[in-house]
């Protein structure tokens, strides 16, 4: 039987346990060492993530010993919960082992498959991204929305392969979207990415073979700040998605068209 009763205090020992875990990511960063062992992103894989991620569980675990997690770095953890807990210890490993700061913690709290919370920290940028259902999202604290573009020429997008290896692909995908757009970018860490739409920096990030701990702090970040995600075909955002859209929602049908080839 679930015996989580006190939402935010779950909430406030997850963030808690994320800034610590932030700090232990900070600590460990060395640019100079790192860019020593340059790397294909999806290939990289460092003890710390490893190390930070049991951490995280241990600390969360004292507190909620019925709590389910899923991480990246080790098995599922499966209680008696209708919360699960998603955790990244280091999403944008590839960026963090060759000396890019483009690198965040990401965890998210979720009920029935729903994210109902979540938090994005990238230390070496500075920036702090944290959304409740119903409330809003935030970067530092302050309220943030997608951008108004509703011209898809007039528009940045952001595009990863995320886990997917089939190079023709990802380029498929690319040539689809970028000769229609101002400019299509690659920044190397899915959540940063998903971010920066939800902040209005960009209109859209297309995205393949994405992880759960990869994007459910992201999406709901990106749906509080008035944004839209979904599938490769354009189906609202479900926990089992890997190919995924995320966009201010105004040039959301056109991204799903250009994807899909059409």
């Amino acid at each position: 039987m679930d015996n989580i009763t006190d939402i935010d205090k779950l909430i406030q020992a997850l963030k808690t346990s994320a800034k610590i875990a932030v700090n232990q990511l900070a600590a460990n960063f060395n640019a100079e060492k790192r860019a020593e062992d340059r790397t294909y992103s999806k290939e990289a894989s460092l003890k710390i993530e490893k190390v930070i991620e049991n951490n995280f569980r241990e600390s969360i675990s004292s507190i909620f010993p019925d709590i389910n997690m899923v991480g990246e770095e080790q098995n599922n953890q499966n209680g008696n919960s209708v919360f699960t807990v998603v955790i990244d210890p280091l999403d944008g490993t590839g960026n963090f082992a060759n000396g890019n700061y483009f690198f965040a913690f990401c965890v998210a709290l979720m009920k029935d498959g729903d994210p109902i919370w979540g938090i994005i920290i990238a230390p070496l940028l500075g920036l702090e991204w944290e959304a409740k259902s119903g409330e809003g999202a935030t970067c530092n604290g302050k309220p943030i929305t997608v951008s108004r573009v509703n011209d898809l020429a007039n528009s940045y997008v952001l595009w990863c392969e995320g886990g997917c290896k089939i190079k023709k692909r990802t380029l498929d995908i690319y040539d689809a979207i970028y000769p229609r757009v101002t400019d299509l970018r690659k920044l190397g860490a899915a959540s940063i990415e998903a971010c920066f739409v939800a902040m209005g920096k960009v209109e859209g990030y297309v995205s393949t073979d994405l992880e759960i701990w990869d994007v459910a702090a992201a999406v709901l970040i990106t749906k509080e700040a008035g944004g839209r995600v979904s599938d490769h075909s354009g189906n609202d955002w479900k926990s089992s998605q890997s190919d995924i859209i995320f966009s201010n929602g105004l040039l959301h049908e056109n991204l799903v068209s250009l994807v899909r080839g059409k």
